[in-house]
């Protein structure tokens, strides 16, 4: 058996035979040989238009706000709106040490409630409205402040 990545979308039908097949031969191979068998599961990645419109958002939010988009990201996106999702710990070396999630880790369905969370938190605590998706018109304003003011970003 040749050594390999190989990814299954399992929402499909076809591919999810295949992946029972593959996983089969890859069984009787180590059984077999002794071959190590590593299985990585991935979720739905975010997609590219939340990744755009996040930026959007946290530039935005900079801009009226007056911090750093650096800031705006992890200050406020992160550890102040979403912390259940974004703000983990673990033991490193018999110790715990908190860290802070990379987004690049969320599903779709989780980068939407991040985002929703902080467009509601902005709003409730600042007064701000950040724009939704589809409103073209309140996007193309955030995008000219976001201009004006790209050089304190």
């Amino acid at each position: 058996m040749e050594s390999g990545k190989r990814t299954f979308v399992l929402s499909n039908e076809t591919e999810r035979q295949e992946f029972r097949r593959y996983c089969n031969d890859v069984y009787l191979w180590g059984c077999e040989k002794g071959g190590i068998v590593e299985i990585t599961k991935r979720y739905r990645p975010r997609s590219l238009s939340q990744n755009n419109y996040l930026h959007l958002l946290l530039s935005y939010f900079a801009s009226q706000y007056g911090c750093s988009l650096e800031d705006a990201k992890y200050e406020f996106f992160k550890k102040r709106y979403n912390t259940d999702m974004f703000v983990k710990t673990r033991k490193h070396n018999g110790r715990e040490v908190t860290y802070v999630r990379s987004s690049a880790s969320l599903d779709k369905n989780e980068m939407r409630l991040a985002i929703d969370r902080f467009k509601n938190k902005v709003l409730e605590e600042f007064g701000l409205y950040l724009p939704d998706a589809d409103n073209y018109a309140a996007v193309r304003e955030a995008e000219k402040d976001i201009a004006r003011y790209a050089e304190y970003l």
